[in-house]
């Protein structure tokens, strides 16, 4: 490793830290402030994501860009937000930074926040003006997020909010779909109390038991067969077949 690469590298380690001291020894010693990663994260991203105002600050007023993108068009505030970092969004805000952006995929802050379950960033992005039920380019919104990763709460609060909990994504699926090829089955017990119907399909004609069955969340399918029209234990896929995902005290 050439010494500039290593000394960029402590860097950005010293940055995601919060360990300013070191941050400004660094640049002093000649650190690229304005260094990328390969995916084009700037030490504004990392400072964000960690929670860390005081370097946020620093690196602000030395210059970094506080809408800087990534390759996927990810900002500060979309770091920020999957990790619930509220007060890093509200202070980026105020040097400029657009709570709006999306990425190229058209994800917002809200997704991300979704994502990672922070309620207290959902409801403080909804009093900024973000939609609850923004679309990503696959038309996914945040409450397919809360799904997959089975943050029930997210999605209860999102409902509240106003999201439609019966949203289809473009290729057709539902939150339903999200939850069972994440594995969630305290969330599509969930869904289904809340009216969500377990058959429906995919324009690949995918029901939510299909989407658990090719990613092998053997518990979700078995609790979805219970509401197949035609159960898993009569299907085979392949070489494969349901058995070879099931325990061996499965009900079915």
């Amino acid at each position: 490793m050439r010494m500039k690469d290593k000394i960029n590298e402590q860097f950005i380690e010293a940055v995601k830290a919060g360990n300013l001291k070191r941050v400004d020894e660094l640049i002093k010693n000649g650190a690229d402030i304005h260094v990328k990663t390969k995916d084009c994260e700037t030490a504004m991203h990392f400072a964000a994501e960690s929670g860390h105002q005081d370097t946020v600050e620093f690196l602000l007023k030395k210059g970094l860009e506080v809408n800087a993108r990534t390759e996927e068009g990810k900002t500060p505030i979309h770091y920020a937000a999957q990790k619930g970092c509220n007060h890093i969004i509200e202070f980026l805000q105020r040097f400029g930074a657009n709570i709006n952006a999306v990425t190229i995929d058209y994800e917002t802050a809200m997704h991300f926040a979704a994502e990672g379950g922070y309620q207290n960033t959902i409801e403080f992005l909804i009093n900024n003006g973000l939609e609850v039920d923004t679309r990503t380019e696959e038309g996914e919104t945040p409450l397919h997020y809360a799904a997959q990763d089975g943050h029930n709460h997210i999605i209860e609060l999102l409902v509240d909010k106003g999201a439609d909990i019966n949203a289809v994504a473009e290729d057709g699926e539902t939150a339903m779909h999200f939850a069972a090829r994440g594995g969630q089955l305290h969330t599509a017990k969930f869904l289904i109390k809340k009216g969500l119907k377990t058959n429906l399909k995919n324009k690949r004609g995918e029901t939510p038991a299909d989407c658990a069955f090719s990613e092998g969340k053997a518990a979700v399918v078995s609790f979805l067969n219970k509401f197949e029209v035609k159960p898993w234990a009569e299907r085979i896929i392949g070489e494969f077949t349901l058995n070879k995902i099931l325990p061996r005290n499965s009900s079915l």
